[in-house]
């Protein structure tokens, strides 16, 4: 296959790598010419791309005329910044309409549900949450739109025990955990490319989710770093993803399922 790359941040890079060991060939984008000899040299074909919001650099033709285009731009969650960044996945969506390639893989983040004490399926995003409205862009205009909802990532060079080491009066003690290590992200994207499962929407998170207290504390203890002290009786409002509909629909089996026994970072 050749696929693209849209955004080879921490996890595009990452699932790049992944795909062009797999023989498949890759193009990915960058904003930065620095990274392009970074990105060539783990098998990734570099495109200078950005969208301010419209489209500038490279020419970007072979880019947007693979067989799959995954989006993978982290949304800026700075205060005004959600109106940019719908705009510029309009430009994402024009430029794509004048390609060839009609299946999108787009990478969202379980941050399109609001905290409401409950578990939370696909089916009870926020409509309002401007995430959930760039998904609909693409899923309204390309059939072959699948969506991945991934929780908190958490993997190589993001230790967890980081976080929140040495950090008082942390909120949300309480709260569980909706999390995913970056090795079971690229096994679930590769899943849906060699299924061909597309036009689907799937939230993405392991399947236990101890407590932020809990977790954020062992993990501290793992690097013998400060460890966080969180509020006490600190009625904070929660989520608990489910998973479930992806581990039936792809057979899908994670490989770092419990937060606590994840160690590859």
């Amino acid at each position: 296959m050749v696929i693209s790359i849209l955004g080879c941040g921490w996890l595009g890079s990452a699932l790049g790598k992944h795909l062009a060991n797999r023989g498949d060939m890759v193009f990915g984008s960058t904003t930065s010419h620095a990274k392009c000899n970074t990105l060539q040299s783990v098998g990734i074909h570099p495109v200078l791309l950005r969208f301010a919001p419209e489209l500038e650099g490279d020419d970007g033709s072979a880019f947007f005329d693979t067989d799959i285009i995954v989006i993978s731009i982290p949304p800026q969650r700075k205060s005004g910044r959600s109106g940019f960044f719908l705009q510029q996945m309009n430009a994402v969506v024009q430029r794509i309409n004048r390609g060839t390639v009609r299946k999108i893989l787009f990478i969202s983040s379980t941050s399109v549900y609001s905290a409401d004490n409950k578990i939370v399926t696909e089916q009870d995003a926020n409509p309002d949450a401007y995430l959930f409205m760039a998904e609909n862009l693409f899923r309204e205009n390309f059939n072959h739109t699948t969506v991945l909802r991934f929780g908190g990532l958490i993997g190589p060079e993001r230790h967890p025990g980081k976080f929140f080491a040495g950090k008082v009066d942390v909120a949300g003690g309480d709260c569980p955990v909706n999390l995913i290590h970056q090795e079971d992200c690229i096994r679930i994207i590769d899943s849906i490319m060699q299924q061909e499962v597309w036009g689907e929407l799937f939230n993405a998170c392991a399947g236990f989710h101890p407590t932020k207290k809990v977790f954020y504390t062992a993990m501290s203890g793992l690097l013998n770093l400060p460890l966080p002290v969180f509020r006490n009786d600190d009625p904070a409002a929660f989520k608990l993803v489910s998973s479930a509909k992806l581990k039936q629909h792809l057979n899908f089996a994670f490989k770092h399922d419990d937060p606590l026994a994840m160690r590859d970072f």
